[in-house]
């Protein structure tokens, strides 16, 4: 018993990340310490119907680069503490799937952006795609390979080795007129080098688990205005929605208009308001930030077009929104909580 406590001590202190399970329908919540009750004793709600697609709810209940960069002190932009003010939200779903339609193209929903999965791993900066070994990683737009190799003496992510061998795509395209990069790791194989121009679509490597992945799978992540890990952005505001799905970005705020970090949301269809679908959880107050368009604290991809349920459970009140998936575009919505 003792060696097991030891281990498990050694694996979260080492930033292991999971092996996330095969996307489903619906996943039970799961707990963690601090964290809430599902179903409070006595639960109350007042939903409040979206419109214009904006909702509001009071509940009443060696990787080969030039020069390494240093890691600096991270910008106020990328700290989730206010939506972002006098910019347009905008849709920009330049990216396409770094995995094919015959394998698994879904974003495992396990360990969502900004979360920590069942709240014993590191804080997330992408997102999961599960697949075998080999399956092949394609590029998700026009650009050129920066990164690609091991990540043995360069800091890519937590710290040295966390992605094993990786590769960085520098898009063509700048957003609002920053670069943009695609980071994929754990691969078991690059197929691609330093300096090579790609196409979306092309092979640039091989799923695999090395690093720090405790099974195979795809890290994805997004990373606006530099190639540091403070400047991830959610990827699920970014990737193109599946066919006849949209997205959904949104804050939670307190009714003295302070963001909440890390609360869960809870996502259900409107026709099954009690059974769960989706869950994500709004970002932490250090390591991952906001899209530079939406200024969101939390995102949801690939939710199927219709009218959907947003619940928070906070200060043991249920607070609730509706709110309408549009298929290829995202949604705003505001959650109010009390404080």
């Amino acid at each position: 018993m003792l060696l097991l406590l030891v281990a498990l001590v050694a694996s979260i202190l080492l930033g292991y990340a999971p092996a996330p399970r095969q996307p489903s329908e619906a996943e039970p919540p799961a707990a963690w310490e601090g964290d809430t009750p599902l179903v409070p004793s006595e639960p109350t709600e007042t939903p409040t119907t979206a419109a214009d697609a904006t909702a509001v709810a009071l509940g009443t209940s060696t990787p080969r680069r030039a020069t390494p960069a240093p890691t600096p002190t991270p910008d106020p932009l990328y700290v989730a503490t206010s939506r972002l003010s006098g910019r347009p939200q905008e849709d920009h779903f330049w990216l396409a799937r770094p995995i094919a339609a015959d394998s698994t193209d879904m974003i495992a929903p396990s360990y969502p952006y900004g979360s920590r999965n069942d709240g014993t791993y590191p804080i997330h900066q992408g997102v999961e795609f599960v697949n075998p070994m080999g399956t092949e990683v394609l590029a998700v737009a026009a650009g050129t390979i920066v990164v690609a190799g091991e990540d043995a003496t360069q800091v890519y992510g937590a710290r040295t080795g966390f992605y094993g061998q990786l590769a960085v795509l520098e898009l063509d395209r700048t957003y609002l007129g920053q670069p943009v990069y695609a980071l994929h790791g754990h691969l078991s194989k690059l197929m691609v080098e330093v300096g090579q121009r790609v196409e979306a679509g092309d092979v640039i490597a091989l799923v695999g688990m090395t690093g720090v992945a405790e099974g195979p799978h795809l890290h994805f992540e997004v990373r606006w205005g530099k190639m540091l890990p403070e400047y991830t952005v959610n990827p699920e505001l970014w990737l193109r929605p599946l066919e006849g799905r949209g997205a959904l970005a949104g804050l939670v705020v307190s009714t003295d208009d302070a963001v909440v970090p890390e609360v869960r949301v809870l996502l259900y269809r409107a026709e099954a308001p009690e059974k769960l679908v989706r869950q994500v959880v709004t970002y932490p107050n250090r390591s991952v930030g906001p899209d530079p368009s939406w200024g969101e604290n939390f995102a949801a991809g690939d939710l199927t077009a219709g009218r959907w349920v947003a619940k928070v459970y906070r200060n043991r009140i249920w607070h609730t929104a509706e709110f309408t998936i549009i298929p290829g575009a995202t949604v705003w919505l505001r959650i109010l909580v009390a404080q």
